[in-house]
């Protein structure tokens, strides 16, 4: 049975519903094959532009239509095997 806030005097964002585990929403699941791709294709552009740091390769694969975030750009671009030399 809901519970009515304005009955109890508080307002909707104050109460949340705790769902259990396997009710959860599994969300966008990838896929190994989809985790290889984008790897090989951050490590091709890695290698052509050595130049480049994690940030610019992450403009250059959102240019080209890849949506990933620059927090796993930076986590795998190390892994690559290029390092930027000063």
């Amino acid at each position: 049975m809901p519970i009515d806030t304005r009955d109890a005097g508080v307002g909707d964002g104050s109460c949340h519903h705790h769902c259990d585990r396997d009710e959860r929403p599994l969300g966008r699941v990838e896929t190994d094959f989809a985790r290889s791709v984008r790897s090989l294709r951050l490590r091709k552009l890695a290698h052509a532009r050595p130049r480049f740091g994690y940030r610019r390769l992450h403009v250059l694969l959102r240019r080209k239509g890849w949506s990933i975030h620059i927090k796993r750009v930076r986590r795998l671009y190390p892994l690559q095997g290029v390092q930027l030399f000063s």
